[in-house]
């Protein structure tokens, strides 16, 4: 699947916006709709419907209904039986068709906060963007195929790495806190906060949660370490 185009990539939150606003002009053209939905690896792993995805393109209400349109009708097991009507208006109660711009905005910043990081995908038909999750490292698939089973692709590395300024660092500890790839540590001997470049992710949430400014967002061509490595 990865050789057909189907990975996806971890983008930060000024990366994200971006693209949100682009999907937000095609929407003024008519061309896209922006949805909101909920994340199925969640689902699968806890039976809980977090709405915490962006698709673009077909209506998420409208994509459930095809993906389950060749389930029995009397009743779905995997949802104690019940009935596809009544699962459906269910589902659709999480929804927001269309999700507006500012709602978009406002979703984004509320996921950066909660220590989700944001990954762009695409299901094959790239370079179209399908849609954009936010998870973290117990629910998602994504990292899962990537680290665990060994495919890169699955889910590449972002454009940026995180670097810490030691004249702001005031070692609060918030960054390493949001880190879910080990990329961050504190260092006794130079007391001071590192990020090890060929670790980072490049997405972000330590750059956001630190109060003092201390940590940038570089470009990853511009380590020489990390360039290459996605």
């Amino acid at each position: 699947r990865a050789e057909a185009g189907f990975g996806s990539q971890i983008i930060t939150k000024e990366e994200m916006l971006k693209v949100i606003r682009i999907a937000d002009e095609a929407t003024k053209r008519g061309d896209s709709l922006m949805v909101a939905g909920h994340c199925p690896c969640r689902l699968v792993y806890e039976g809980v419907r977090d709405y915490v995805c962006i698709g673009f393109g077909m209506p998420v209400t409208m994509s459930m209904e095809v993906g389950y349109g060749r389930l029995p009708k009397e009743g779905l097991t995997e949802f104690n039986g019940a009935e596809w009507k009544t699962l459906r208006k269910e589902i659709r109660e999480g929804v927001k068709v269309p999700l507006k711009l500012e709602e978009a905005e406002a979703l984004i910043e509320e996921w950066e906060k909660r220590g989700l990081w944001h990954i762009v995908m695409s299901r094959g038909r790239l370079p179209l963007i399908e849609a954009i999750c936010n998870c973290e490292k117990r629910y998602c698939t994504y990292w899962m195929n990537r680290f665990r089973s060994g495919v890169p692709e699955y889910v590449l590395k972002g454009h940026f790495v995180a670097r810490v300024d030691p004249e702001k660092c005031i070692k609060c500890g918030e960054c390493w806190d949001k880190c879910q790839f080990g990329a961050i540590h504190y260092s006794a001997t130079s007391d001071n906060v590192d990020i090890d470049p060929t670790l980072c992710m490049g997405c972000g949430l330590c750059h956001s949660a630190c109060p003092n400014g201390a940590i940038s967002m570089v470009n990853r061509e511009d380590i020489p370490i990390a360039s290459n490595l996605w």
